[in-house]
């Protein structure tokens, strides 16, 4: 029976097993994916008599520890006896195409503890600057990399001299400036560097004994002549802003601020008093929180020259360089000239463009005086009395006529007021007009060539009212006689619509049978 079933189990599995010699299922032409485990990397080379001994194929163990054991059915190669002590778990760590390289280490499969491999002779371990420490690794490191390494401080509160004492862990180097153990008042856990801030409460000795520019930035070059007590104008927090406790100085700024004790006027400072609380506070010298203009000495120029302090702009009236003739000392503006004592009639023997500001090229030809449409305050707005005026309007305003203005012979007044342009009002006095109809009509309506001219529809009617309204005209309401039969006028008949008809009984029009004494219709009707 048993050689009956391997008899049956070769021809199950021809070109596997032939018993001729070595075959691999790669030279066999088998494919190993049907059996349910297919062969990858290393394994496919192998002889199939290797894992299948004695013939026999059922029940070949598919574990690697099965068949790589130092004793078992299989001969593969075993784990080495300095393989470091893991579990069975073979593939966690290497690749079936070699041993070696190890693809990864899989820390889970590992056995013991870091040091027992990490002891620098079978893999890496402290190296020589290491801080001191245990040998639990894994509270700093973890299995992926030594570095970034972390100490989780999250429930350290304070103590930290208890493990950086330079015994345990690094502490204070001997670089470190003179302060208590207390670590935590200037460092953070994550890192000693940066200092997340300096507690001088921690600090001991003196301000210059560390702020002397060698340990720590002390004064520098430039400060004023002072002692080294820094505390004095100085905070912990920053150098700057500096405050010396001005509180009970209320004047005499200078018997310090005189250049000797204290930093005074410079060279630059303008030609002034020495009452320095006039124009700075205690506090800083700038910004100056007032310009008292009764300690400078001297003329508004000597300052204001747009080199020590602004000027004229180039915009200034022309003018003499007497600023307080019309400029306060509190600001530029408003500027105010004075003009009471000036007699009317005479502006332009000032306003003439050499003194001060004259008429603009773009002013209206006028040869009137300024004060005839300006006030003394301001040029715009100007107001003009145009009740003596007898010449025409166009004298002046000229310039005034926009493009698209209507082309008329007429002047300004016949449409304008001379309060504003606006609106246009024009009373035709034409005897020919018509009348004002009884619609809103625009001037463009009838004048479409934006002209006096107009042009119209139907010029053999003018100036009749067909002239526009031929084409409304409808005979039929229009009879003129009914014998021998009914009979209409022509539009050219009644032109204007505005004239009397009348219905006559022949075409010999002798005797009126109906009259209309007329106006029949009326341009202010708003209908026929």
């Amino acid at each position: 029976m048993k050689a009956l079933g391997r008899m049956l189990l070769l021809i199950a599995l021809p070109g596997c097993w032939s018993g001729a010699g070595a075959q691999t299922p790669q030279s066999s032409g088998f494919d190993h994916f049907t059996t349910g485990w297919p062969l990858e990397g290393y394994h496919r080379n192998v002889d199939c008599s290797t894992c299948h001994t004695g013939g026999v194929f059922q029940g070949t163990p598919r574990d690697c520890v099965a068949c790589h054991a130092q004793a078992g059915l299989v001969r593969a190669t075993p784990r080495p006896a300095d393989h470091i002590q893991t579990s069975d778990q073979c593939q966690s760590c290497h690749l079936e195409t070699s041993w070696s390289p190890a693809w990864r280490v899989d820390h889970f499969e590992v056995r013991g503890d870091c040091v027992s491999c990490h002891n620098n002779i079978i893999e890496t371990g402290k190296p020589p600057g290491h801080i001191a420490s245990g040998d639990d690794c894994e509270t700093c490191h973890t299995t992926f990399a030594w570095s970034p390494a972390t100490f989780n401080h999250d429930t350290v509160q304070s103590n930290c001299f208890s493990c950086h004492n330079n015994s345990i862990a690094p502490g204070k180097g001997p670089q470190h400036i003179l302060t208590s153990n207390t670590c935590e008042s200037c460092h953070r856990p994550a890192a000693w560097e940066p200092v997340f801030r300096m507690d001088h409460l921690e600090v001991f000795g003196s301000c210059i004994s560390c702020h002397n520019n060698s340990i720590a930035e002390g004064k520098p070059p430039d400060h004023i002549g002072s002692g080294d007590d820094c505390e004095t104008c100085h905070s912990t927090v920053a150098w700057s802003p500096a405050d010396f406790n001005h509180d009970t100085i209320q004047s005499g700024c200078f018997n310090c601020h005189n250049d000797l004790i204290a930093p005074g006027k410079g060279s630059q400072h303008i030609n002034t008093t020495n009452l320095c609380e006039s124009c700075h506070r205690p506090a800083a010298w700038e910004p100056v929180w007032r310009m008292d203009h009764l300690q400078a000495l001297g003329s508004c120029v000597s300052c204001h020259d747009n080199a020590v302090a602004e000027g004229k702009p180039p915009n200034h009236v022309v003018s003499a360089d007497t600023c307080d003739d019309c400029h306060t000392t509190n600001a530029w503006k408003p500027a105010l000239f004075d003009h009471a004592g000036v007699q009317s009639g005479t502006c332009s023997t000032c306003h003439n463009d050499a003194i001060a500001d004259g008429k603009p090229p773009d002013h209206i030809d006028t040869l009137l005086e300024c004060d005839a449409c300006h006030s003394t305050f301001a040029w715009s707005p100007a107001t003009f009395d145009h009740s003596n005026i007898t010449q025409p309007c166009s004298n002046c305003h000229l310039s005034d006529v926009p493009n698209s203005h209507f082309s008329t012979s007429l002047d300004c007044d016949a449409c304008h007021s001379t309060t504003r342009w606006q609106p246009v009002v024009y009373q035709h006095m034409s005897a020919a007009y018509p009348g004002d109809h009884s619609a809103a009509l625009d001037c463009n309506d009838c004048h479409s060539g934006n002209s006096q001219a107009i042009i119209w529809p139907f010029p053999q009617h003018q100036p009749d009212c067909a002239a526009c309204h031929r084409s409304d005209f409808k005979p039929g309401p229009h009879k003129v006689y009914v014998q021998p039969q009914d009979t209409f006028y022509s539009v050219e008949e009644l032109q204007d619509c505005t004239g009397a008809c009348h219905v006559y009984e022949t075409s010999q029009r002798l005797r009126i049978i109906e009259r209309r004494p007329g106006p029949e219709h009326s341009v202010r009707g708003r209908e026929f």
